[in-house]
């Protein structure tokens, strides 16, 4: 038999141990909290972003001699030999090449009519056969292709096998959440694995842009809709939740926080509470990067510059096309006057890293460009030094 005592004794040590435990799991509820409440308000301030742009490997570069294509490195030394109709360059490891005797003459950048492509590696091995008559390079270890039988576009992976998505006519690229981004009837919609369309709230649609509008997948989880007023806004991606309602004549895409918006013929840009903060003053405002955007003159639709975040001119409007902002601290400028047009580069500085008098300018990574592509859709590279690079 316990003893009174005894019981009193042990029935405080259980309740010590009681009110320890609480303690612990209310500390432990504190500690969860505190890193619930962070997470939210760092995902505020940095959203998530779902597509990225992205780059070709530099380390190798296609170059032409004659009619065929090989690969050379920075230095100009013949890594592989020329042998192939056509060579793109290479992405997570691969490239998109294609073979043939009778090939005609290329209908752009990827597509040679009658040459099959297929991919290799840095090696000149064959990793996925020519059999396809179209293809495109990889993006997060998906391609899309599409085959000589009926040319719809379907989705590969690195072994060349069928993931999904058979049909839709476009593929562009794999978003970080799981979903893809296809182009469809002018129109950028998000799909799952099986090609299931992301459903939109009722009365809401993807925008359907026109003609030379640019299609781009969502940089962050807030994508364009409109409704059947035409007016647009934003839908939470992939939440489906209304974030910002249809109440512009256009919207931009979201990135950095920010997206251009249209009111009237001016555009001005909002954040992701919808809040204006750069007023509409524009002809038009592209999306930003690196802090800055594409801004046209209000009134002269022909003459560009870049801006801030503020809306301040950063590079003052004095060019026909300008680059989106920054990429890797540089941005792209097109003039024109009597002689013609000519293209140039502006570093971090604001100095001219190439002055204008080039043509035909694509950024390759932070210290290549590709000059004077066309018309026979070859590169002539460059560093950012200046150095010519030429196959030995």
């Amino acid at each position: 038999m316990i003893a009174k005592a005894d019981l009193s004794q042990q029935m405080n040590r259980g309740g010590e141990v009681l009110n320890s435990v609480r303690l612990s799991f209310r500390r432990l509820y504190r500690v969860y909290y505190s890193l619930l409440v962070a997470v939210v308000f760092l995902m505020f301030l940095s959203p998530p972003l779902l597509a990225r742009r992205f780059w070709p490997e530099t380390d190798l570069l296609p170059f032409k001699s004659g009619k065929l294509y090989g690969y050379m490195d920075r230095n100009g030394k013949i890594i592989i030999p020329p042998r192939f109709r056509w060579a793109d360059f290479f992405y997570e490891g691969l490239a998109v090449v294609a073979e043939g005797t009778e090939c005609n003459i290329p209908l752009d950048d990827y597509i040679l009519e009658d040459c099959p492509h297929g991919y290799i590696n840095k090696k000149g091995q064959y990793v996925i056969k020519p059999q396809f008559y179209h293809a495109l390079e990889f993006r997060g270890g998906f391609a899309a292709v599409s085959r000589f039988t009926n040319f719809r576009a379907i989705v590969i992976n690195r072994s060349g096998n069928i993931v999904g998505l058979e049909g839709l006519n476009y593929f562009l690229e794999p978003l970080a959440n799981g979903y893809f981004c296809v182009k469809q009837e002018m129109q950028t919609r998000m799909v799952d694995g099986k090609g299931k369309m992301f459903a939109l709230p009722q009365g809401l649609s993807y925008i359907k842009r026109e003609p030379g509008w640019p299609n781009r997948c969502p940089a962050e989880d807030l994508i364009q809709v409109e409704d059947q007023s035409g007016r647009q806004g934003f839908v939470h991606f992939p939440l489906g939740t209304v974030v910002i309602k249809p109440s512009y004549d256009n919207v931009g895409q979201f990135s950095e926080g920010m997206a251009p918006v249209k009111v009237g013929d001016r555009w001005g840009a909002i954040d992701r509470s919808g809040n204006i903060v750069i007023e509409p003053q524009f002809s038009y405002v592209s999306s930003f990067h690196g802090g800055a955007a594409a801004a046209f003159v209000l009134g002269d639709s022909k003459l560009c510059g870049l801006i801030d975040r503020q809306g301040k001119w950063i590079v003052q409007p004095a060019f026909v096309q300008c680059s989106d902002g920054f990429d890797f601290g540089m941005a792209f400028f097109r003039a024109s006057d009597q002689e013609g047009e000519k293209d140039g580069v502006i570093g971090p500085s604001g100095k001219w890293i190439i002055p204008l008098q080039s043509r035909d300018i694509e950024l390759l990574g932070p210290d290549l460009f590709c000059v004077d592509r066309y018309p026979e859709n070859v590169c002539k590279y460059l560093t950012i030094d200046g150095r010519l690079i030429k196959p030995e």
